[in-house]
């Protein structure tokens, strides 16, 4: 095992501009890896709660090579057999975006409903004043923007590539066809819709009362807890300036809060990765908590 009790390479060196990963290699000297079916999320209140990641029962045939069948456990499809999978996907196309592409744009005309397969994407949102803010980071089995939207609609938002990203997609009128064929589609639809409110608004109260390191480090604890900080993830295609948009401060904030934390043995810089070494202090930090209690 690697030795957690020391830092890979100067906290200097971490940049606004350099990529990096967020990965929990370590806690307290400790390896640790992910577990399921239970998981950890972040409450309203920014608080850490485990709960019991809702699982579905395995289909005993699989979609082969479709594009689907990676995603087939997906939320959306909950409550589906396979077959009406199959006839959804029949209905479908898969889109592939290579980094950094555009999707969609915010103000575009809504033409597809699309779930990520593979890979990732960026849910930006512009300002009057130009100002960026990075509302999500989707990854496989998460909607994009669309649930509950008729041909005529306008996307609220844009989306762009985290690395290469692919989704399988229906065209609006269809997806709308498709709710009214398998009502199961239209339930999982205002589901997602209800969960991505709730988490919007702990996102507005998070702008509204916490301080901008609380707000970075429970963006840190995201990106660990939803796999999107894996050795394989987007991570390392995450910039300085993407983490200034997601927390809402600048560039120079994030650089100065990383390497504080870096001298304090909280994370663990590397030229291409930040380590969490020590993940209950950061845990303390989104709760702002005084370690020494």
């Amino acid at each position: 095992m690697a030795d957690a009790g020391s830092l890979a390479g100067d906290p200097s060196a971490i940049t606004t501009t350099q990529d990096f990963e967020v990965t929990p290699l370590f806690v307290r000297g400790s390896a640790i890896a992910p577990s399921h079916p239970r998981t950890q999320n972040l409450s309203p209140n920014g608080k850490p709660h485990w709960s019991s990641q809702q699982t579905h029962q395995r289909f005993c045939i699989s979609l082969g090579k479709h594009p689907l069948g990676a995603v087939m456990d997906a939320p959306l499809f909950r409550d589906l057999s396979v077959s009406e999978i199959r006839e959804i996907g029949d209905a479908g196309q898969e889109r592939i975006f290579s980094h950094n592409q555009s999707l969609f744009g915010e103000g575009d005309p809504l033409r597809w409903v699309s779930i990520v397969t593979s890979g990732h994407a960026k849910t930006i949102r512009h300002s009057a004043a130009g100002k960026v803010m990075i509302l999500h980071i989707s990854g496989p089995r998460d909607v994009l923007d669309g649930l509950g939207c008729s041909s005529g609609s306008t996307h609220s938002v844009e989306a762009r590539a985290v690395r290469h990203c692919r989704v399988f997609s229906w065209d609006v009128r269809r997806f709308e066809s498709l709710s009214s064929q398998f009502p199961a589609i239209g339930r999982n639809s205002m589901r997602l819709l209800l969960g991505r409110l709730r988490m919007l608004e702990g996102r507005l109260h998070e702008l509204a009362n916490d301080r901008v390191p609380q707000r970075l480090a429970k963006i840190l604890l995201r990106l660990i807890l939803q796999g999107h900080g894996s050795a394989r993830g987007p991570g390392k295609d995450l910039t300085g300036e993407d983490l200034a948009q997601m927390a809402g401060t600048t560039q120079f904030t994030v650089s100065r809060l990383l390497c504080d934390w870096a001298a304090q043995r909280i994370i663990q810089p590397e030229s291409t990765a930040i380590l969490v070494e020590n993940l209950p202090g950061l845990i303390a930090i989104a709760m702002q908590v005084d370690c020494a209690k």
